[in-house]
């Protein structure tokens, strides 16, 4: 997520100091990337120059390190801190510092149908790097697998989408369910739909997430895994016909 801070709140007193640093702190961890705007502003450095010297090098730091990542990898999702008053939210994406903070303590969602057999595919597929960073992040509760409960799945990511934070901290994982290639089944456009330009989703091409099965790890589980010798000539029979060329 990337947590842009209007320069205003650096000479506003009536800001909880504390809240404003574990924004920072956050920036500095690499769970979010914080910037400030305007992104030079006289008024940023007038208040690290009332932090410890090491409080005020972190922060910097942490600006840093939020403009170099956003610029190899932007960031999709943005939230503006502002000091508005007035209502919830000054625009779409704008928040007052307290609701900033607390929402940003929340872990990134990924709703799956299933939140034990997806979590799973998706490590699966993940590379090396990325896998390291998704188990990183979900042991230090930054994301969370969330069980969309299979059909259910379009009625939770609806409630999602009609809430502007929510719909910023949510990414769908669906199968396309598709009987043949492009026509993905009546629920699975229902979810895209759903989703829409709200949430961030991924669709499968394939129809489920099984299909992804490397053909090695089919062809061990033909052969290898204890059944009865009717049930591995059947499953010999489905790989070969899996792997036939189209």
């Amino acid at each position: 997520m990337k947590v842009i801070i209007d320069a205003g709140l650096f000479e506003d007193p009536s800001i909880n100091q504390l809240e404003l640093l574990e924004v920072f702190s956050m920036g500095f961890s690499g769970r979010h990337l914080v910037q400030i705007a305007p992104i030079s502003d006289a008024r940023f450095d007038t208040w690290l120059g009332k932090q410890d010297p090491i409080v005020a090098d972190e922060c910097r730091l942490a600006i840093e390190s939020g403009i170099r990542v956003d610029a190899l990898a932007p960031a999709v999702n943005v939230i503006w801190v502002t000091r508005s008053n007035s209502g919830n939210f000054c625009s779409w994406n704008h928040v007052k510092l307290s609701q900033a903070v607390n929402f940003l303590r929340m872990p990134f969602r990924i709703l799956v149908e299933d939140n034990k057999s997806d979590r799973n595919f998706i490590l699966s597929v993940a590379t090396g790097g990325h896998r390291k960073v998704l188990l990183e992040r979900e042991q230090n509760h930054w994301i969370s697998f969330e069980h969309g409960g299979g059909s259910g799945l379009a009625e939770r990511a609806e409630k999602y989408a009609l809430q502007t934070l929510e719909s910023l901290r949510t990414w769908v994982l669906f199968d396309s369910d598709a009987l043949a290639p492009g026509f993905p089944s009546r629920q699975a456009k229902k979810i895209a739909t759903v989703c829409g330009e709200k949430i961030r989703f991924h669709q499968l091409q394939r129809r489920t997430i099984e299909n992804y099965l490397p053909l090695l790890a089919l062809e061990h589980w033909s052969k290898y895994v204890p059944t009865s010798v009717s049930k591995l000539m059947k499953r010999k029979k489905k790989v070969r016909a899996f792997a036939k060329p189209d």
